[in-house]
């Protein structure tokens, strides 16, 4: 290699927990602990409809996007469509407790990707 040259691969600087490079899709994504339909269970089971949402009778999708990092922690929520009366807080209250998901992984390797999540709120009769 000529002298002077550096990798073009990115380096995870391990005092900081924000990954270098974060991919839009890996050749394995990463999995919350025991699969979708744990994920869901336990949005299900942790959600709590807002006040304001219930009174006002509002119902719909919250889209989230966050990222789960090489050791599947979830960090950079961000609401991408909210419905209002609380319900995008809510949603990032719920993502923020989740347990470290499995990680994706990119050449046989543990890696940072965006995930994208829809959190559906309806009221029941």
């Amino acid at each position: 290699p000529e002298a002077g040259r550096q990798d073009s691969l990115p380096v995870m600087d391990t005092t900081d927990h924000t990954p270098n490079m974060i991919y839009e899709y890996l050749e394995t994504m990463p999995e919350f602990p025991g699969g979708t339909m744990a994920l869901y269970e336990f949005i299900n089971t942790n959600l709590q409809y807002p006040e304001a949402a219930k009174k006002k009778k509002i119902e719909g999708n919250v889209y989230a996007k966050f990222v789960v990092t090489e050791d599947g922690s979830i960090i950079n929520i961000a609401i991408l469509r909210d419905i209002g009366g609380g319900c995008g807080e809510e949603v990032v209250r719920i993502l923020s407790t989740m347990p470290k998901w499995k990680p994706g992984m990119q050449n046989g390797k543990p890696a940072a990707v965006f995930y994208k999540l829809p959190i559906k709120f309806t009221l029941s009769d």
